[in-house]
């Protein structure tokens, strides 16, 4: 640290500086209004002489000239002669009324004669004021004209020499030598300026002239020509109209002189401040800084004498401030001296405070124990006893790991050799113990305890009972888990979803051409049944692509009556092959089955779910029964099962598995729940959602040890069961001659469906996208009775086309058609969902059909209305 002599002298010195600064800054700002206000007087006082004297000249001149008219109008030569006394530079002549010259003055005699009747300003009597270049001498002039009896004129040019002798007598030293006096015109031409060549090529100097702005509190304004500032004044000449004089001097001409007198005035300051600044210094060093150095040097005594020595009173000086602090240092030694002497005899006091922190030690809610560096035991409170489980009188003395851990070795996770060593300040350790087959944790945090020297004498350890709080973080992991699965199995379903409705595309134009061919091929031909072996390829493939659609829960919801026995019978190679070679598949099937009517691409995912379920359950092998039944429901089982009474068909499925525990079974069918190491938790759950979706129930029967049995309610439909179509060629439904848009991005279902309507007879209108279809429907000017469209579309939507295809033909029927569910497109909100709907891919024969279905529906509706 610095001394506080050297400290101080640097902080006068950084004082005086700022003030220096300051001050200096002051004065320039000063000096600066000063100068302002010196020139603005001098200069209006000077300039206002000029124009005053140039004004009187010109007036002189003028009154004399008409004087000299008006007692020699009648007599012209006369009036000529006493011109004479003008100046030689001046030129005046004598016009008669056609503007010829008919006398001159002397020296001038060549241009008698000289027509000057153009001249626009012989035409009227006039005192000029612009600068014109005289036609005779070629020299800047003022042209002055005077009506005389006999229609004559008397013409005066007026030579502006005259102006330079009276700017002469305008004294520049007094302003300095760098400013500038000038005349301009009312149009900014220049009249007078000491570079002649201004005025004969008579510059427009006020167009030079910009940024005019105005300096406060005086008549001086600041402008800017010819890339330059000045400060300027103006004032207008009298007795000539629009003329002003002008007086600038340059800005940079008026800061030299601040700046001169700042500087001046700077030197002056530093002299003075220097000279005030060494004599602070002087005495605040005899009055502080030296007694406080003296005072600092006995305190350094102090320490090396025994207690009862004091520093002497003469130490402080004359400063008064200091002889305070002495007498307070003095006193304080005093009374450590006499606080000494009593903590010595306090040792009572001390047991108290013994007594009070073990009190304390002993209600800790954490356990704590004190530990020698090599882990005895020195000191343990009661909660830590509880939870090793032993008395403080057992543990005292044990190493550690023994006393709590019952080890016979250190613990390979801890840290107390490093906190002993003192290479860490604290260590902290989660250790897990084995209780009662359940794990528990706890947090180990080892502090050490140093003395005077920084050596460690023993390390405190906390215990805190952390097994709450890990077994919540490691529930709230394992539902991360399950969340993060269950967006993975979303974007799979996704990408599976836009897979299919790709797909859907493909086999419709493998299925549209496969069944054109059918129709123009011979049944008894071998290529005829090949074509049957490529329908039934794409037919297994669509279901294919429904069933992938149900794994993504994106499936098209199709009810249909169906018989359950028969779905099962197809069903059961896959069922089979999905159990595997050591669980046998039993099938229970009720003869004459009544019809449901479900979605049968859902009913197969019920099954499999469970089926898979059942093969988890069964990892050593086992039965699976699926068995279907007729059931009566009556008031008193549909009150217990929470079901509305009625005919049912059951479909069971029983497993002779490991079975679910009683306290989990509620639970099973929730999103996300599952006993399984890599479960999603949604198996169940969409088969309860797709149960419910049919208007069904389920129930499930379990015990431990004895497997599980699902009971699935379904209604029985009223409607009757629609035969399987036999083979062979199918009949083409009617055909038409309505127009019809057909709107499809894809061309080859574009051009097929095309194909398709055009051999029926309709007249097919196609288009691409829903732009080119409003095009082709702005241009086409027929009705058009029907537009087919795909709904998902680039550009425009299907929904979108639709409704402006309207706002022009309000009459017109919609088809639309899509590899997507109808469901994904939510059409009730925006108000479509009344129209049909066809998913892909769809046969030649279920698109014919539902057109003419629309079509004859369309007409109908005309003709009731």
């Amino acid at each position: 640290m610095k001394p506080l002599t050297v400290s101080l002298r640097n902080a006068i010195i950084v004082i005086g500086i700022f003030w220096f600064m300051l001050s200096f800054v002051l004065v320039f700002l000063a000096q600066k209004r000063e100068r302002e206000e010196f020139y603005a007087t001098l200069i209006i006082s000077r300039v206002g002489l000029f124009c005053e004297t140039l004004g009187e000249s010109i007036s002189e001149k003028a009154q004399t000239i008409e004087q000299l008219i008006a007692h020699g109008r009648n007599h012209p030569d006369e009036l000529l002669k006493r011109l004479d006394f003008l100046p030689p530079k001046d030129l005046f002549y004598l016009l008669d009324p056609q503007g010829q010259i008919v006398a001159i003055r002397k020296g001038y005699e060549e241009y008698l004669g000289l027509d000057l009747s153009r001249v626009s300003y012989v035409l009227e009597e006039t005192r000029g004021t612009e600068v014109r270049q005289s036609f005779f001498s070629q020299r800047p002039v003022v042209i002055w004209v005077w009506r005389l009896d006999g229609g004559q004129s008397l013409v005066l040019e007026m030579d502006l020499s005259f102006i330079a002798r009276v700017a002469r007598s305008f004294d520049r030293a007094i302003l300095g030598h760098e400013g500038l006096l000038f005349v301009l015109s009312q149009t900014g031409s220049v009249v007078y300026h000491p570079e002649e060549e201004f005025v004969r090529t008579r510059h427009n100097l006020g167009f030079d002239m910009v940024s005019q702005e105005d300096i406060d509190d005086s008549e001086l304004f600041q402008v800017t020509f010819h890339n330059r500032s000045y400060f300027a004044y103006r004032r207008k000449i009298p007795y000539v109209g629009g003329w002003q004089a002008y007086y600038v001097i340059p800005v940079t001409a008026v800061w030299k002189a601040v700046f001169r007198d700042t500087f001046l005035a700077g030197v002056a300051m530093g002299g003075i401040l220097v000279l005030i600044l060494f004599s602070i210094h002087h005495l605040l060093a005899r009055r502080f800084s030296r007694p406080v150095t003296k005072l600092v040097e006995a305190i350094a005594q102090l320490e090396k004498k025994s207690a009862n020595a004091l520093i002497p009173n003469h130490i402080a000086g004359e400063t008064w401030e200091l002889q305070t602090i002495v007498r307070a240092i003095n006193d304080l030694v005093a009374d450590l001296k006499r606080a000494n002497e009593e903590l010595l005899a306090s040792k009572e006091g001390a047991e108290e405070v013994k007594g009070f922190l073990e009190t304390i030690i002993s209600n800790l809610s954490i356990g704590l124990a004190v530990l020698e560096p090599d882990g005895r035991v020195r000191l343990v409170n009661p909660t830590l006893c509880a939870m090793v489980g032993r008395d403080e009188e057992e543990l005292i003395d044990l190493p550690c790991y023994t006393g709590f851990r019952r080890r016979e070795t250190p613990c390979p996770e801890c840290s107390l050799e490093e906190v002993a060593a003192g290479k860490v300040a604290s260590a902290r350790t989660v250790v897990s113990v084995l209780r009662d087959q359940e794990p528990f944790y706890y947090e180990v945090i080892l502090s050490p305890v140093r003395d005077a020297s920084g050596k460690v004498r023993q390390i405190i350890e906390l215990v805190r009972d952390i097994t709450e709080m890990r077994r919540a973080e490691e529930e709230k992991e394992a539902l991360q888990a399950q969340l993060i699965q269950a967006q993975k199995m979303e974007a799979i379903g996704r990408l599976t979803a836009g897979i299919c409705h790709d797909f859907n595309n493909i086999l419709m134009a493998v299925m549209g051409n496969v069944e054109l061919l059918l129709y123009t091929t011979d049944e008894g031909d071998t290529a005829y049944q090949r074509l049957i072996v490529i329908k039934e390829a794409v037919e297994r493939a669509n279901r294919l692509t429904r069933d992938l659609l149900a794994f993504s829960r994106r499936q098209i919801f199709s009810p249909k009556v169906i018989d359950l026995n028969e779905l099962i019978e197809n069903l059961k190679n896959l069922l089979q092959r999905t159990l595997g070679e050591d669980i046998r598949l039993r099938l229970n099937l009720v003869e004459r089955v009544w019809p449901i009517k479900v979605d049968p691409s859902h009913l197969e995912q019920i099954i499999l779910n469970l089926a898979v379920n059942a093969r988890e359950a069964m990892e050593e092998g086992g039965e699976l029964l699926i068995k279907t039944e007729n059931i009566e429901v009556d008031s008193s089982w549909a009150e217990r099962y929470q079901m509305p009474p009625g005919a049912y068909v059951r479909l069971t499925v029983a497993d002779t598995g490991c079975g679910i525990p009683e306290e989990i079974q509620d639970k099973i069918f929730e999103p996300f729940f599952t006993t399984k190491k890599e479960g999603t938790g949604l198996g169940l759950a969409t088969v309860y959602g797709i149960v419910r979706q049919n208007r069904g129930h389920i129930h499930v029967f379990s015990r431990p040890g004895e497997g599980t049995t699902f009971y699935i309610y379904l209604p029985r439909a009223d409607e009757a069961m629609v035969a399987s179509e036999e083979g062979g060629r199918e009949e083409s439904p009617a055909g038409g001659q309505e127009t019809i848009l057909v709107v499809e991005d894809e061309d080859w279902v574009r051009n097929l469906i095309v194909e398709l309507l055009s051999s029926q007879g309709y007249h097919v209108l196609s288009a691409e996208d829903g732009p080119t279809a409003l095009k082709v429907a702005e241009e086409y000017q027929g009705p058009i009775h029907l537009v087919v469209s795909d709904i998902v579309m680039p550009g425009m939507k299907g929904p979108e086309l639709v409704k402006k295809l309207w706002e022009h033909r309000p009459r017109m029927a919609a088809l639309f058609i899509s590899g997507y569910p109808k469901d994904s497109f939510n059409l009730e909100a925006l108000g479509l969902s009344h129209l049909s709907f066809l998913a892909k891919p769809f046969s030649t024969k279920d698109l014919l059909s539902r057109v003419r279905e629309i079509l004859d529906g369309q007409q109908a509706t005309a003709e009731g209305k």
